[in-house]
Parts: C-alpha cells; structure tokens; sequence
C-alpha cells in the first residue's frame, strides 16, 4: 500500500513497524482515555499477553473493551463485533491478529458498522515486543482506516 501511494502521490509515505505505529497511536490522549478503545484479539492467551504489555506501558484497559475474533468461514461477517461497536460507540479499533483471512475479516466486518471509527491493524506487533525471540523479522507493518497522516509523511 505504501508503495502504491508513493507511486501515485508526490508526498512520500514511509512503513513503520506495527510496534513503531502502536507506540506513537498510544501518545494520542483519545486513544489513552479510558473507554475510547476497542481491541480486537485473536485469543485469551494473546489478549493476556498484549493486555500485560499495555499495562506495563501504562495503559489500563477495562475487559468490556476487549472482543475475541472469532474463526470466520466463508461469510465474513461478525454480528456480535457489530452490536459491541453500536454498543460501546469506541472512537478507535486496534486489532492485534497477524495478517491473514481472520485480520481482514475483522477489518471488513467492523467497517460495515454504522459506527465507523478509525480501526488500526498492528498485527502481531505487540506480542512480538513482549515475547522477543517468537517472532522473527516477518515484517508486521501497521496500518490504518482514517487518521494520522503525519506520523508517515516524510
């Protein structure tokens, strides 16, 4: 995507890292504030692990913001994904699932929302941070639906 909007635009945009992306998204003060964040995981044991990551960096997050994808079948569709979002009106979604069919399962089944904050797609970058060495190099870039132009613009 990066390399398309280079091609096709005169600004040029660089690649972050999911974790280079998730930490300066973290320095927004509505991202921080409690209850404006929905995060999208892919398991129990991986929300564990990004809930303790996020805790450490001084970020609380109450367990009613925290949704479990679910496996998607052929039908991408999420109708519990989509009556949380009506529910809780998040201003921000950070879904943490590596690429593939799940993550952007998620990603469409949150934008069929009538509610349509920006989502964020960091991938796997969280646990990769706090579980070096189970990762390697697989390049995790983050990636956006609407907001924060100036942390790519060179």
């Amino acid at each position: 995507m990066v390399m398309v909007w280079n091609l096709i635009e005169r600004d040029s945009l660089h690649r972050l890292s999911g974790l280079t992306y998730l930490r300066e998204l973290l320095l927004q003060p509505d991202v921080r504030e409690d209850g404006n964040t929905l995060w999208i995981m892919a398991n129990p044991k991986s929300a564990a692990t990004n809930l303790g990551w996020l805790a450490e960096n001084g970020i609380s997050v109450d367990p009613r913001y925290v949704y479990m994808a679910p496996m998607y079948g052929a039908e991408i569709a999420d109708d519990d994904l989509l009556a949380l979002l009506d529910r809780l009106r998040p201003r921000h979604i950070i879904l943490t699932i590596g690429a593939g069919p799940r993550s952007a399962s998620a990603c469409t089944s949150s934008s069929a929302s009538p509610i349509c904050p920006p989502f964020h797609c960091i991938g796997a970058a969280i646990a990769s941070s706090a579980r070096p060495g189970e990762y390697s190099g697989l390049g995790w870039t983050g990636s956006t639906s609407a907001g924060f132009p100036l942390l790519l613009r060179s």
